[in-house]
């Protein structure tokens, strides 16, 4: 067997290795999205997200979802800083919303795996103050450093479906963020022991459920 050979065969599987993490990993080429719609999936109140990205684009929607009341919530890539936006709008629609935009510091859009979680309201205890905390925000890890925006207001009647969009959205939420174009795996939500693993929708067909990447030998 060509020797050449058998080093692009190791490389593939490393890097196939790499990508994965043993993990559902996604392609994204910035003209698709995946939809999840997971059965006994409680998305309402408190979550907690958590996934790895790559990309070298400035711009993208990484995670998106909406009730039916006006409650929505995204996380996304803008000017190549992380967002998550929390919109809650009060019971009645009428005393205005409380929610939460949680503005990242460092540039993640390096072609770097990131790893980002996403708290709403989610219990967090603190091993040194041994307390219990419920957190909203942004935790995200860019080259071996970890970024917290968090707060600890308490809120409340967040009513989101169980429909998840990964990559992108159906109508375009944003002028400056499209869909997004790299690399999204091991996507989790821990209040519902959930792994994305299989998508009910793959818009165009564009997404490929693999992050296989061929580098030169």
């Amino acid at each position: 067997m060509d020797v050449s050979f058998i080093g692009l065969l190791l490389t593939l599987v490393v890097e196939l290795a790499s990508a994965n993490d043993n993990d559902p990993c996604f392609t994204f080429h910035g003209n698709g999205f995946l939809r999840f719609h997971l059965d006994k999936f409680d998305n309402s109140n408190s979550a907690h997200y958590s996934l790895k990205f790559r990309t070298q684009s400035a711009h993208g929607l990484l995670l998106y979802s909406e009730g039916v009341h006006g409650d929505d919530e995204a996380l996304y890539i803008r000017n190549g800083m992380l967002v998550y936006h929390l919109f809650n709008s009060s019971p009645s629609g009428v005393e205005g919303s409380f929610g939460g935009r949680f503005l990242g510091e460092v540039a993640v859009n390096t072609d770097d795996m990131i790893e980002v979680h996403t708290y709403r309201s989610f219990s967090v205890t603190d091993e040194v103050q041994r307390t219990t905390r419920e957190q909203t925000g942004l935790v995200y890890t860019v080259g071996g450093n970890t970024y917290s925006h968090i707060d600890y207001r308490p809120r409340s009647g967040i009513s989101l479906n169980n429909d998840v969009y990964v990559g992108g959205y159906k109508e375009s939420l944003s002028d400056t963020v499209g869909n997004f174009t790299g690399q999204i795996s091991g996507i989790r939500e821990e209040k519902n022991a959930a792994l994305f693993r299989s998508f009910s929708l793959n818009a165009g067909g564009k997404v490929t459920s693999n992050c296989l990447t061929i580098n030169p030998v």
